[in-house]
């Protein structure tokens, strides 16, 4: 978007960029499709990664006994 005719805010030379598959008139520099394509296989990996801590996390909690649960609060209403 940003070397675009519009904006021509960045400009590539044609050694770093190759055409559209679709629109051979199109420029598209090459390190940015590199990161395109391997955002998509970061992002996936980061949020497994954060849904396994999230897991384990919500396990331990399970394993500790709570002072704070309803349980409680019952007990405490029916004296």
């Amino acid at each position: 978007m940003y070397n675009t005719q519009e904006f021509n805010f960045i400009k590539f030379a044609d050694k770093y960029s190759t055409g559209s598959s679709l629109m051979p008139q199109k420029r598209n520099p090459d390190c940015m499709e590199l990161i395109r394509g391997k955002t998509g296989t970061i992002l996936g990996k980061a949020l497994a990664h954060h849904f396994l801590l999230f897991q384990y996390i919500k396990t331990c909690f399970k394993c500790i006994p709570s002072r704070t649960g309803s349980h409680h609060d019952v007990k405490l209403m029916s004296k």
